[in-house]
């Protein structure tokens, strides 16, 4: 990979032992990569630090850009370029990543804003207000503009009433146990 996130594929042709030449082919585009993991069966891990990481497939014929999911996208998806309007890349999948976070702002969401998302506190007296986060995430052509709720969310998937609890902790089995067994 380079650093505008296109994928290549060098390929040495050898003779007698000998290497004769070599072809360097460009496959498509891809997010800007830091590490690339050749998983097997054309499957490579696009792991980037400076955007989202993707599982991307290699194909064995190029395909017309469009027809797939991701493969050549802004700088390389000009006529002209390497592939023209085809690629040999398909995005499987995309994983987030809000880093590397360049600039932030808070933008507190007043209630008539967000109605679904904030809630009144039962007994504070008060409202609880969600505010966002506006992040400028990521670098060059893999940066974008976020919004990320500030907050811990909570879903209870279960809830036993017991009386007179005063505090929990969790036991081991036995002394030696790294682990606990128990809470």
């Amino acid at each position: 990979g380079d650093d505008r996130g296109r994928i290549h594929l060098l390929s040495l042709m050898r003779k007698d032992g000998l290497v004769t030449t070599l072809h360097f082919d460009t496959l498509g585009v891809a997010t800007t990569s830091s590490s690339l993991v050749y998983l097997g069966k054309g499957m490579v891990y696009v792991g980037s630090q400076w955007g989202n990481s993707q599982l991307i497939k290699i194909l064995d014929e190029p395909v017309p850009v469009g027809t797939v999911s991701g493969g050549l996208s802004g700088e390389g998806a000009t006529k002209g370029g390497p592939l023209g309007d085809t690629t040999y890349i398909e995005i499987v999948e995309e994983y987030m990543n809000l880093g590397p976070i360049v600039d932030f702002d808070l933008r507190p969401c007043s209630d008539n804003e967000h109605n679904a998302s904030s809630s009144k506190v039962e007994g504070g007296g008060g409202k609880y207000r969600q505010s966002l986060v506006v992040t400028c995430s990521g670098v060059g052509k893999d940066g974008s503009v976020r919004l990320v709720r500030n907050g811990v969310g909570m879903r209870e998937h279960a809830a036993v009433e017991m009386e007179g609890v005063k505090g929990m902790w969790s036991l081991r089995r036995r002394f030696g146990d790294e682990d606990d067994a128990f809470l």
